[in-house]
């Protein structure tokens, strides 16, 4: 099967949804299918335009229009382009089903699909992006949504939900500190109750390290240090004790590589997002500063019970494989 990704950043770009598809495309390769990216080239990226990695083939579209004008320059590459629409047996577009939209009408019996992988980081969702998912989902022949909120906040009816995948990757050498905050240095994902939290704990528990890069940077440098994004997370997560994060990905590696995971949020989506996952009782979720330092000290000082939580997260995590994430999707382009 001829099988074309669109969504608007890819490997070697650092992120979840990055990984998400590059994961999925690794292993549908592995089962004989033919995976084409189509993605974003960004003006200050040095990366080629055609690529191949791990026997995807890539395709940049060099944007170098501004924001609101940078849908016309990919309708205009893809119309330009369009042979590789026509010989894709299926389409599927992580998140950008914009981008499709016009060639539905052009391809109207081909095949495709949506995946929404999260949120716009509006706080209530924004109508705009209730009606482009609305679209997304109707015109498409079905979707996946990366987490049940998605459900509920947006709308959208689920053919399937999924929470990701992971594996474990190479290890290398880091030397052991105490925490790790995995994400964007912004309000969005938590960060400043996890730096209050941190402020009032012991000074022995401050050795921490923060992974990513935003406005919250020099905050977040006041209390220990910025790395910035990485391609080898699960290194700084095994060097760690505990794991600060809010993503989806971020849990799954950390909970396959046995670390306790504190997670917080700053409003009812958020909250949602953690608590109607399926990990809700395997990571521990607290909304204030307060609540979330007692937390930490706790299992600080408890070692047996938090490997008892870290097991039961670890038991959970192994068996969510990319290998399985793929017949999930294999099963939904069935339909």
């Amino acid at each position: 099967m001829k099988i074309l990704f669109f969504t608007r950043r890819f490997w070697p770009e650092i992120g979840g949804v990055e990984k998400h598809c590059l994961e999925v495309g690794r292993v549908l390769t592995q089962k004989g299918h033919k995976v084409t990216v189509v993605t974003e080239l960004p003006l200050d990226k040095k990366l080629s335009l055609n690529d191949e990695i791990d026997g995807i083939r890539v395709f940049r579209i060099p944007i170098v229009a501004s924001a609101k004008g940078k849908k016309f320059v990919i309708w205009k590459w893809l119309l330009k382009n369009k042979k590789i629409m026509e010989d894709s047996d299926v389409i599927h577009c992580h998140d950008v089903f914009y981008w499709y939209l016009p060639f539905k009408f052009l391809f109207w019996n081909k095949k495709v699909f949506v995946t929404f992988h999260g949120w716009e980081g509006f706080y209530p969702p924004r109508i705009s992006a209730k009606i482009i998912r609305k679209i997304s989902e109707i015109f498409s022949n079905g979707n996946i949504c990366i987490g049940k909120y998605i459900e509920k906040w947006y709308g959208t009816k689920a053919n399937l939900v999924s929470y990701g995948a992971v594996k474990i990757e190479k290890k290398f050498d880091v030397k052991k500190f105490d925490m790790l905050f995995i994400g964007r240095l912004e309000k969005d994902t938590g960060l400043p109750v996890f730096l209050n939290a941190i402020e009032k704990l012991a000074k022995k528990r401050t050795k921490v390290i923060f992974l990513g890069d935003g406005s919250l940077k020099k905050e977040a440098g006041e209390i220990g240090e910025v790395i910035g994004a990485v391609d080898n997370v699960q290194d700084y997560i095994r060097a760690s004790k505990f794991v600060l994060t809010s993503g989806y990905l971020s849990i799954l590696e950390a909970q396959l590589n046995k670390k306790l995971v504190f997670a917080t949020f700053d409003n009812p989506l958020k909250g949602d997002y953690l608590k109607m996952s399926p990990f809700k009782d395997k990571i521990i979720i607290e909304e204030s500063p307060d609540a979330l330092s007692k937390k930490i000290d706790f299992f600080w000082k408890n070692k047996k019970k938090a490997e008892r939580k870290i097991e039961i997260s670890y038991n959970w995590a192994k068996t969510q494989t990319w290998e399985k994430l793929v017949e999930k999707y294999l099963n939904l382009w069935k339909r």
